[in-house]
């Protein structure tokens, strides 16, 4: 038996989470239901419908009580059928994370400068995302980019290489092999 748990946040353009529970962080309610479900279940599955990334320091004090985590984003009216999708098997998410997640907020290079109400400073220059992590702060990173699992396998074989005027020329032909 699986258990399956919904944890959103209203964040957008018009706006953006603050350093609070029940916005960037969890609420003690949240965290109490979290704590009962995982005692209750032997497998369970958090799904974030969130805008932007939460605090997920959260899932450290879970370890292998939670099956799996998807951040199923605010997709729209197709969200939800997207994600029963993935979760049945249906179709493969065929996906990886496309943000690094540090520990904490501070980790990230942008907390000291970000949330002016007149003025913001972008301080950080190139070293945002996963080159800050990469080159600044591995050891921050709860969730590196690129981090995520497929229900399928595949196979990739070269098909073409080249190299002309500096530019270079892959092309793949790229196979599922899995039974999705």
């Amino acid at each position: 038996i699986l258990a399956l748990v919904v944890i959103g946040r209203a964040a957008g353009e018009d706006r953006e989470n603050t350093l609070t529970q029940g916005s960037f962080y969890l609420t003690d309610l949240e965290r109490d239901m979290l704590d009962r479900v995982t005692a209750a279940f032997s497998r369970t599955v958090v799904l974030l419908n969130v805008g932007s990334v939460p605090d997920m320091a959260w899932t450290e004090n879970y370890g292998e009580r939670l099956s799996a985590l998807m951040l199923v984003w605010q997709g729209g009216m197709e969200s939800g059928n997207a994600a029963a999708d993935v979760l049945s098997g249906r179709v493969s998410p065929s996906g990886r994370l496309t943000d690094t997640i540090a520990r904490y907020y501070v980790d990230y290079p942008s907390s000291a400068n970000f949330g002016g109400a007149e003025f913001k400073n972008y301080a950080e220059g190139i070293f945002v995302g996963y080159r800050y992590f990469e080159k600044c702060a591995p050891e921050a990173v709860l969730y590196p980019f690129g981090l995520g699992l497929s229900y399928t396998s595949f196979a990739a074989a070269p098909v073409e290489f080249s190299h002309r005027d500096g530019e270079v020329i892959v092309r793949l032909r790229v196979s599922n092999t899995g039974l999705r």
